[in-house]
Protein backbone atom coordinates (compact mmCIF):
# COMPACT_ATOMS: atom_id res chain seq x y z
CA UNK A 1 0.00 0.00 0.00
CA UNK A 2 1.53 2.90 -0.68
CA UNK A 3 1.85 6.25 1.20
CA UNK A 4 0.79 9.83 0.37
CA UNK A 5 3.12 12.45 0.25
CA UNK A 6 3.77 14.86 3.44
CA UNK A 7 2.58 17.92 1.49
CA UNK A 8 -0.87 16.56 0.70
CA UNK A 9 -1.36 15.08 4.54
CA UNK A 10 -0.77 19.13 5.39
CA UNK A 11 -3.15 19.95 3.47
CA UNK A 12 -6.29 18.09 5.03
CA UNK A 13 -5.86 18.92 8.75
CA UNK A 14 -8.70 17.54 11.55
CA UNK A 15 -9.76 19.50 14.87
CA UNK A 16 -8.94 18.19 17.95
CA UNK A 17 -10.72 19.25 21.19
CA UNK A 18 -8.16 20.01 23.92
CA UNK A 19 -7.30 18.04 26.61
CA UNK A 20 -6.12 18.18 30.06
CA UNK A 21 -2.47 18.20 30.41
CA UNK A 22 -0.55 15.11 31.34
CA UNK A 23 1.42 14.61 34.38
CA UNK A 24 4.29 12.73 32.22
CA UNK A 25 6.84 15.06 30.63
CA UNK A 26 5.56 15.50 26.63
CA UNK A 27 7.68 13.49 24.19
CA UNK A 28 9.70 16.17 21.53
CA UNK A 29 8.39 15.67 18.01
CA UNK A 30 9.91 13.88 15.38
CA UNK A 31 11.75 15.76 12.84
CA UNK A 32 9.92 16.79 9.45
CA UNK A 33 12.81 15.88 6.65
CA UNK A 34 12.78 19.81 4.39
CA UNK A 35 10.50 19.84 1.34
CA UNK A 36 11.60 20.04 -2.17
CA UNK A 37 10.00 23.33 -2.41
CA UNK A 38 12.14 24.74 -0.36
CA UNK A 39 15.31 23.11 -1.43
CA UNK A 40 14.45 24.54 -4.72
CA UNK A 41 14.32 28.00 -3.16
CA UNK A 42 17.60 28.03 -1.78
CA UNK A 43 18.88 26.68 -4.97
CA UNK A 44 17.70 29.75 -6.36
CA UNK A 45 19.36 32.61 -4.11
CA UNK A 46 23.06 30.94 -4.68
CA UNK A 47 21.96 31.39 -8.15
CA UNK A 48 21.28 34.87 -8.02
CA UNK A 49 24.59 35.95 -5.09
CA UNK A 50 26.47 33.96 -7.98
CA UNK A 51 25.15 36.44 -10.76
CA UNK A 52 25.75 39.59 -9.21
CA UNK A 53 29.25 38.50 -8.04
CA UNK A 54 29.58 37.85 -11.41
CA UNK A 55 28.39 40.77 -12.43
CA UNK A 56 30.35 43.05 -10.30
CA UNK A 57 33.53 41.43 -10.61
CA UNK A 58 32.88 42.04 -14.67
CA UNK A 59 31.95 45.86 -13.73
CA UNK A 60 35.22 45.81 -12.10
CA UNK A 61 37.29 44.59 -14.55
CA UNK A 62 35.56 46.88 -17.31
CA UNK A 63 36.81 49.84 -14.77
CA UNK A 64 40.23 48.90 -15.41
CA UNK A 65 39.49 49.49 -19.02
CA UNK A 66 41.23 52.79 -20.12
CA UNK A 67 39.13 55.36 -22.30
CA UNK A 68 40.32 58.66 -23.89
CA UNK A 69 39.86 61.68 -21.77
CA UNK A 70 39.66 65.61 -22.51
CA UNK A 71 40.45 68.68 -20.15
CA UNK A 72 37.47 70.85 -20.97
CA UNK A 73 37.05 74.55 -19.80
CA UNK A 74 36.19 77.95 -21.29
CA UNK A 75 37.98 79.72 -23.80
CA UNK A 76 38.68 83.24 -25.43
CA UNK A 77 40.17 83.96 -28.94
CA UNK A 78 43.42 86.24 -27.93
CA UNK A 79 46.20 87.89 -30.16
CA UNK A 80 50.01 87.52 -30.07
CA UNK A 81 52.08 91.07 -30.76
CA UNK A 82 52.58 89.63 -34.30
CA UNK A 83 48.51 88.81 -34.98
CA UNK A 84 47.22 92.22 -35.41
CA UNK A 85 48.62 95.32 -36.53
CA UNK A 86 46.68 99.11 -36.12
CA UNK A 87 47.94 101.01 -38.78
CA UNK A 88 48.01 104.55 -37.07
CA UNK A 89 48.66 108.14 -38.69
CA UNK A 90 52.37 108.84 -38.65
CA UNK A 91 53.97 112.19 -37.71
CA UNK A 92 53.07 115.16 -37.46
CA UNK A 93 49.85 114.08 -38.90
CA UNK A 94 47.77 114.71 -41.98
CA UNK A 95 44.63 114.20 -43.83
CA UNK A 96 43.54 110.86 -45.02
CA UNK A 97 42.97 111.56 -49.08
CA UNK A 98 41.63 108.30 -50.23
CA UNK A 99 41.50 104.44 -48.61
CA UNK A 100 42.06 101.56 -50.75
CA UNK A 101 41.20 99.01 -48.53
CA UNK A 102 37.41 97.60 -47.45
CA UNK A 103 36.09 95.86 -44.16
CA UNK A 104 37.22 91.84 -44.05
CA UNK A 105 39.48 92.24 -47.01
CA UNK A 106 42.44 90.00 -47.19
CA UNK A 107 45.38 91.99 -47.28
CA UNK A 108 49.36 90.89 -48.10
CA UNK A 109 52.17 92.62 -46.34
CA UNK A 110 53.23 95.66 -47.14
CA UNK A 111 50.26 96.38 -49.02
CA UNK A 112 48.87 100.07 -49.39
CA UNK A 113 45.89 100.70 -47.51
CA UNK A 114 45.54 104.80 -47.97
CA UNK A 115 47.04 107.72 -49.45
CA UNK A 116 47.55 110.42 -47.11
CA UNK A 117 48.51 114.50 -47.46
CA UNK A 118 50.86 115.66 -44.72
CA UNK A 119 50.92 119.52 -44.72
CA UNK A 120 52.90 119.92 -42.24
CA UNK A 121 55.58 118.23 -43.70
CA UNK A 122 55.63 120.08 -46.78
CA UNK A 123 55.63 123.25 -44.37
CA UNK A 124 58.95 122.10 -42.59
CA UNK A 125 60.30 121.22 -45.71
CA UNK A 126 60.21 124.59 -47.41
CA UNK A 127 60.99 126.31 -43.38
CA UNK A 128 64.27 123.79 -43.76
CA UNK A 129 65.29 125.15 -47.04
CA UNK A 130 65.42 128.52 -46.22
CA UNK A 131 67.03 127.88 -42.85
CA UNK A 132 69.79 125.70 -44.53
CA UNK A 133 70.05 128.58 -47.34
CA UNK A 134 71.01 130.63 -44.58
CA UNK A 135 73.02 128.74 -42.69
CA UNK A 136 75.48 128.48 -45.54
CA UNK A 137 75.61 132.15 -45.70
CA UNK A 138 76.44 132.09 -42.13
CA UNK A 139 79.08 129.37 -42.53
CA UNK A 140 80.63 131.13 -45.27
CA UNK A 141 80.89 134.25 -43.54
CA UNK A 142 82.56 132.39 -40.43
CA UNK A 143 85.01 130.63 -43.47
CA UNK A 144 86.22 134.46 -44.26
CA UNK A 145 86.37 135.37 -40.53
CA UNK A 146 88.65 132.59 -40.09
CA UNK A 147 90.82 133.74 -42.79
CA UNK A 148 90.88 137.32 -42.01
CA UNK A 149 92.01 136.06 -38.06
CA UNK A 150 94.61 134.14 -39.34
CA UNK A 151 96.24 136.67 -41.54
CA UNK A 152 95.91 138.98 -38.17
CA UNK A 153 97.69 136.28 -36.77
CA UNK A 154 100.29 135.90 -38.77
CA UNK A 155 100.93 139.51 -38.44
CA UNK A 156 100.75 139.15 -35.06
CA UNK A 157 103.70 136.26 -35.05
CA UNK A 158 105.93 137.96 -37.40
CA UNK A 159 105.79 141.39 -35.17
CA UNK A 160 106.36 139.31 -32.31
CA UNK A 161 109.56 137.59 -33.52
CA UNK A 162 110.71 141.34 -34.82
CA UNK A 163 110.65 142.23 -31.34
CA UNK A 164 112.18 139.45 -29.91
CA UNK A 165 114.60 139.79 -32.15
CA UNK A 166 115.15 143.63 -31.21
CA UNK A 167 115.21 142.61 -27.33
CA UNK A 168 117.70 139.89 -28.10
CA UNK A 169 120.04 142.51 -29.61
CA UNK A 170 119.62 145.13 -27.51
CA UNK A 171 120.36 142.36 -24.41
CA UNK A 172 123.02 141.22 -26.38
CA UNK A 173 124.68 145.40 -26.22
CA UNK A 174 123.68 145.62 -22.88
CA UNK A 175 125.69 142.33 -21.89
CA UNK A 176 128.74 143.30 -24.20
CA UNK A 177 130.97 145.92 -24.45
CA UNK A 178 130.93 148.36 -27.31
CA UNK A 179 133.42 149.84 -29.14
CA UNK A 180 132.49 153.83 -27.98
CA UNK A 181 132.91 152.10 -24.23
CA UNK A 182 135.93 150.41 -25.19
CA UNK A 183 137.47 153.35 -26.78
CA UNK A 184 136.21 155.85 -23.86
CA UNK A 185 137.73 153.42 -21.25
CA UNK A 186 140.95 153.26 -23.40
CA UNK A 187 141.23 157.06 -22.79
CA UNK A 188 140.28 156.70 -19.44
CA UNK A 189 142.89 154.16 -18.83
CA UNK A 190 145.48 156.96 -20.03
CA UNK A 191 144.14 159.28 -18.63
CA UNK A 192 144.29 157.45 -15.65
CA UNK A 193 148.45 156.46 -16.02
CA UNK A 194 148.87 160.56 -16.91
CA UNK A 195 147.41 161.15 -13.67
CA UNK A 196 149.75 158.65 -11.87
CA UNK A 197 152.86 159.79 -13.77
CA UNK A 198 151.27 163.31 -12.58
CA UNK A 199 150.97 163.15 -9.08
CA UNK A 200 154.59 161.39 -8.57
CA UNK A 201 155.81 164.62 -10.44
CA UNK A 202 153.64 166.51 -7.86
CA UNK A 203 155.25 164.57 -4.94
CA UNK A 204 158.30 165.64 -6.00
CA UNK A 205 157.79 169.35 -6.36
CA UNK A 206 156.17 169.09 -3.14
CA UNK A 207 159.72 167.90 -1.72
CA UNK A 208 161.40 170.13 -3.21
CA UNK A 209 158.90 173.21 -1.92
CA UNK A 210 159.94 171.78 1.85
CA UNK A 211 163.37 171.17 1.34
CA UNK A 212 164.23 174.69 0.04
CA UNK A 213 161.20 176.34 2.34
CA UNK A 214 163.84 176.90 5.23
CA UNK A 215 166.65 178.00 2.18
CA UNK A 216 164.35 180.48 1.28
CA UNK A 217 163.18 181.65 4.68
CA UNK A 218 166.77 181.95 5.53
CA UNK A 219 167.79 184.13 2.91
CA UNK A 220 169.97 181.49 1.35
CA UNK A 221 167.50 181.25 -1.82
CA UNK A 222 165.87 183.48 -3.35
CA UNK A 223 162.12 184.11 -3.23
CA UNK A 224 161.64 183.62 -7.27
CA UNK A 225 163.16 180.23 -7.42
CA UNK A 226 160.26 179.44 -4.60
CA UNK A 227 157.66 180.90 -6.35
CA UNK A 228 158.95 178.78 -9.18
CA UNK A 229 158.66 175.85 -7.63
CA UNK A 230 155.31 176.59 -6.42
CA UNK A 231 153.52 177.30 -9.61
CA UNK A 232 155.57 174.38 -11.23
CA UNK A 233 153.30 172.30 -8.30
CA UNK A 234 150.25 174.36 -8.96
CA UNK A 235 150.58 173.42 -12.77
CA UNK A 236 150.98 170.00 -12.25
CA UNK A 237 147.51 170.09 -9.72
CA UNK A 238 145.85 171.60 -12.87
CA UNK A 239 147.22 168.83 -14.80
CA UNK A 240 145.96 166.51 -12.63
CA UNK A 241 142.58 168.22 -12.11
CA UNK A 242 141.97 168.19 -15.92
CA UNK A 243 142.58 164.20 -16.91
CA UNK A 244 140.37 163.65 -13.47
CA UNK A 245 137.58 166.01 -15.63
CA UNK A 246 137.76 163.63 -18.21
CA UNK A 247 138.01 160.71 -16.92
CA UNK A 248 134.26 161.61 -14.97
CA UNK A 249 133.37 162.95 -18.70
CA UNK A 250 133.89 159.58 -20.18
CA UNK A 251 132.73 158.05 -17.29
CA UNK A 252 129.61 159.88 -17.43
CA UNK A 253 129.35 159.20 -22.03
CA UNK A 254 129.25 155.33 -20.92
CA UNK A 255 127.15 155.41 -18.05
CA UNK A 256 124.57 157.74 -20.52
CA UNK A 257 125.03 155.52 -23.28
CA UNK A 258 124.86 152.24 -20.68
CA UNK A 259 121.53 153.66 -19.57
CA UNK A 260 119.95 154.50 -22.99
CA UNK A 261 120.97 150.86 -23.96
CA UNK A 262 119.04 149.54 -20.48
CA UNK A 263 116.35 152.02 -21.44
CA UNK A 264 115.77 150.75 -24.90
CA UNK A 265 116.14 147.15 -23.47
CA UNK A 266 112.90 148.06 -21.13
CA UNK A 267 110.81 149.31 -24.41
CA UNK A 268 111.66 146.59 -26.21
CA UNK A 269 110.77 144.10 -23.86
CA UNK A 270 107.53 146.12 -23.19
CA UNK A 271 107.21 145.84 -27.14
CA UNK A 272 107.54 142.41 -27.19
CA UNK A 273 104.91 141.76 -23.98
CA UNK A 274 102.24 143.68 -25.93
CA UNK A 275 102.87 142.09 -29.09
CA UNK A 276 102.61 138.79 -27.53
CA UNK A 277 99.61 139.23 -25.78
CA UNK A 278 98.59 140.30 -29.34
CA UNK A 279 99.36 137.32 -30.85
CA UNK A 280 97.68 135.09 -28.00
CA UNK A 281 94.12 137.07 -28.81
CA UNK A 282 94.76 136.73 -32.24
CA UNK A 283 95.28 132.72 -31.60
CA UNK A 284 92.05 133.10 -29.74
CA UNK A 285 90.24 134.86 -32.46
CA UNK A 286 91.12 131.93 -35.18
CA UNK A 287 90.01 129.74 -32.57
CA UNK A 288 86.90 130.72 -31.69
CA UNK A 289 86.16 131.44 -35.59
CA UNK A 290 86.60 127.84 -36.03
CA UNK A 291 84.86 126.90 -33.20
CA UNK A 292 81.67 128.94 -34.74
CA UNK A 293 82.65 127.59 -38.22
CA UNK A 294 82.16 124.12 -37.12
CA UNK A 295 79.11 124.85 -34.78
CA UNK A 296 77.39 126.56 -38.18
CA UNK A 297 79.04 123.16 -40.22
CA UNK A 298 77.06 120.87 -38.07
CA UNK A 299 73.68 122.78 -37.91
CA UNK A 300 74.39 122.78 -41.65
CA UNK A 301 74.76 118.67 -41.54
CA UNK A 302 71.58 118.43 -38.94
CA UNK A 303 69.31 120.09 -41.12
CA UNK A 304 70.65 118.78 -44.71
CA UNK A 305 70.40 115.30 -42.72
CA UNK A 306 66.51 116.13 -41.51
CA UNK A 307 65.89 117.65 -45.08
CA UNK A 308 66.72 114.20 -46.42
CA UNK A 309 64.77 112.27 -43.96
CA UNK A 310 61.81 114.65 -44.67
CA UNK A 311 62.01 113.93 -48.25
CA UNK A 312 62.24 109.84 -47.46
CA UNK A 313 58.75 110.35 -45.33
CA UNK A 314 56.90 112.58 -47.78
CA UNK A 315 57.50 109.91 -50.10
CA UNK A 316 57.15 106.93 -47.88
CA UNK A 317 53.79 108.74 -45.81
CA UNK A 318 52.06 109.39 -48.63
CA UNK A 319 50.92 106.06 -49.05
CA UNK A 320 50.37 104.13 -45.94
CA UNK A 321 50.66 100.08 -46.21
CA UNK A 322 50.88 97.59 -43.41
CA UNK A 323 53.33 95.71 -42.25
CA UNK A 324 51.74 92.11 -41.62
CA UNK A 325 49.39 89.95 -43.92
CA UNK A 326 45.85 89.28 -42.63
CA UNK A 327 42.38 90.55 -42.87
CA UNK A 328 41.11 93.86 -42.53
CA UNK A 329 38.86 93.91 -39.00
CA UNK A 330 37.63 97.67 -39.28
CA UNK A 331 34.44 97.82 -39.90
CA UNK A 332 33.07 99.77 -42.83
CA UNK A 333 31.32 102.60 -41.28
CA UNK A 334 34.47 103.18 -39.20
CA UNK A 335 36.83 103.13 -42.67
CA UNK A 336 33.81 105.42 -44.64
CA UNK A 337 34.47 108.04 -41.75
CA UNK A 338 38.47 108.03 -42.83
CA UNK A 339 37.59 109.72 -45.97
CA UNK A 340 39.33 113.27 -46.31
CA UNK A 341 39.63 113.63 -42.48
CA UNK A 342 42.44 115.09 -40.57
CA UNK A 343 44.18 112.66 -37.57
CA UNK A 344 46.81 113.64 -35.27
CA UNK A 345 49.98 110.98 -35.43
CA UNK A 346 49.47 108.32 -33.69
CA UNK A 347 45.19 108.03 -34.27
CA UNK A 348 44.49 104.18 -35.13
CA UNK A 349 42.93 104.24 -38.55
CA UNK A 350 43.14 100.57 -39.85
CA UNK A 351 43.23 97.49 -37.87
CA UNK A 352 44.33 94.09 -39.94
CA UNK A 353 44.31 90.86 -38.06
CA UNK A 354 46.91 87.59 -38.69
CA UNK A 355 44.39 84.81 -38.56
CA UNK A 356 47.04 82.32 -38.23
CA UNK A 357 48.91 84.08 -35.66
CA UNK A 358 45.93 83.76 -33.15
CA UNK A 359 45.72 82.00 -29.75
CA UNK A 360 43.35 80.74 -27.43
CA UNK A 361 43.14 81.86 -23.79
CA UNK A 362 41.95 78.53 -21.95
CA UNK A 363 41.33 78.19 -18.00
CA UNK A 364 41.57 74.87 -16.65
CA UNK A 365 40.61 73.42 -13.09
CA UNK A 366 43.72 73.22 -10.84
CA UNK A 367 42.23 69.97 -10.08
CA UNK A 368 43.37 69.00 -14.03
CA UNK A 369 47.23 70.52 -13.84
CA UNK A 370 48.72 66.79 -13.72
CA UNK A 371 46.75 66.19 -17.20
CA UNK A 372 47.54 68.52 -19.66
CA UNK A 373 51.27 69.17 -20.66
CA UNK A 374 53.38 71.23 -23.33
CA UNK A 375 52.43 69.86 -26.77
CA UNK A 376 49.08 68.46 -26.49
CA UNK A 377 46.38 68.18 -29.09
CA UNK A 378 43.66 70.55 -28.38
CA UNK A 379 40.69 72.06 -30.03
CA UNK A 380 38.44 75.24 -29.67
CA UNK A 381 34.93 75.21 -30.48
CA UNK A 382 33.30 79.12 -30.59
CA UNK A 383 29.90 79.77 -29.21
CA UNK A 384 28.11 79.75 -32.74
CA UNK A 385 25.28 78.22 -34.11
CA UNK A 386 27.68 76.37 -36.01
CA UNK A 387 29.16 73.24 -35.56
CA UNK A 388 32.85 74.46 -36.40
CA UNK A 389 36.02 73.27 -34.20
CA UNK A 390 39.72 74.37 -34.58
CA UNK A 391 42.62 72.77 -33.93
CA UNK A 392 44.96 73.27 -31.55
CA UNK A 393 48.02 72.74 -29.28
CA UNK A 394 48.97 73.52 -26.01
CA UNK A 395 51.96 76.18 -26.12
CA UNK A 396 52.20 77.42 -22.57
CA UNK A 397 50.37 76.56 -18.98
CA UNK A 398 50.65 79.29 -16.11
CA UNK A 399 52.82 78.32 -13.19
CA UNK A 400 49.81 80.06 -10.65
CA UNK A 401 46.24 79.83 -10.58
CA UNK A 402 44.05 83.09 -11.05
CA UNK A 403 40.59 83.22 -10.03
CA UNK A 404 38.59 83.44 -13.02
CA UNK A 405 35.69 85.90 -12.79
CA UNK A 406 32.67 84.01 -14.92
CA UNK A 407 33.46 80.39 -12.67
CA UNK A 408 34.04 82.08 -9.63
CA UNK A 409 36.82 79.62 -8.60
CA UNK A 410 40.74 80.43 -8.71
CA UNK A 411 41.71 78.11 -12.16
CA UNK A 412 44.75 77.94 -14.89
CA UNK A 413 45.54 79.76 -17.46
CA UNK A 414 46.48 77.73 -20.58
CA UNK A 415 47.73 79.53 -24.12
CA UNK A 416 46.71 76.97 -27.22
CA UNK A 417 48.56 78.07 -30.51
CA UNK A 418 45.57 77.40 -33.14
CA UNK A 419 46.49 75.57 -36.53
CA UNK A 420 45.42 76.53 -39.81
CA UNK A 421 41.74 76.66 -39.81
CA UNK A 422 39.54 76.68 -42.70
CA UNK A 423 37.47 80.00 -41.33
CA UNK A 424 38.66 83.03 -39.84
CA UNK A 425 38.17 83.82 -35.59
CA UNK A 426 36.79 86.77 -34.76
CA UNK A 427 39.51 88.08 -32.05
CA UNK A 428 37.86 88.29 -28.51
CA UNK A 429 35.41 85.31 -29.19
CA UNK A 430 34.53 82.93 -26.65
CA UNK A 431 33.55 79.30 -26.57
CA UNK A 432 35.08 76.15 -24.99
CA UNK A 433 38.75 74.70 -25.30
CA UNK A 434 39.40 70.72 -24.87
CA UNK A 435 42.66 69.09 -24.25
CA UNK A 436 42.93 65.38 -25.64
CA UNK A 437 44.94 64.04 -22.45
CA UNK A 438 46.02 60.67 -21.85
CA UNK A 439 43.57 57.55 -21.66
CA UNK A 440 42.84 57.11 -18.10
CA UNK A 441 41.01 53.65 -16.08
CA UNK A 442 37.42 54.10 -16.32
CA UNK A 443 36.81 54.20 -12.47
CA UNK A 444 39.47 56.96 -12.35
CA UNK A 445 37.41 58.87 -14.82
CA UNK A 446 33.98 58.38 -13.43
CA UNK A 447 35.39 60.05 -10.10
CA UNK A 448 36.85 62.66 -11.95
CA UNK A 449 33.19 63.72 -13.41
CA UNK A 450 31.66 62.76 -10.07
CA UNK A 451 33.95 65.44 -7.64
CA UNK A 452 33.01 68.46 -10.28
CA UNK A 453 29.31 67.70 -9.44
CA UNK A 454 30.02 66.69 -5.87
CA UNK A 455 32.95 68.29 -4.22
CA UNK A 456 33.31 66.19 -1.51
CA UNK A 457 36.54 68.03 -0.15
CA UNK A 458 34.76 71.21 0.21
CA UNK A 459 32.37 69.22 2.31
CA UNK A 460 34.39 67.33 4.48
CA UNK A 461 36.07 70.64 5.16
CA UNK A 462 32.89 71.61 6.84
Amino acid sequence: MTQAPLSSRSTHLRAVPPQAPAASPKPAPPETPPSPKSAKGLRGSGRRWLWLGGTLFGLSCLSLLSVAHRVTGPGEVSATQAAVEIVSMPAPGGTVERVTVSANQTVNANRTIATLQIDSLLDRHTQLEHQIIQTKATLESRRQQITQRQAELREAIAQTATAQQAVDQLHQQVNSPLPEVQGWQGEIAAAQSEIAGLQSTLEIESDKIANVRPAVESGALSQHFFTDLQAQQVQIQNQIAQRQGQIAAKQAQINALTTNKQLGLSQAQATLAERQARQQSAQQAVQSAIAEYTAQAELLLAQETELQDLEARLEQTELLQTSIAGTVITPQQDIDQLQGRYLAAGEPMIAVMNPDKLTVDMWVRQEDRDLIALGMTAEFRPQSGRWEHYPAVVETIAAQTEFHETEQKPMLRVQLRLQAASQPLQLNSTGTARIVAEPMPIYQKVKREFLKVVPLQKLLAF
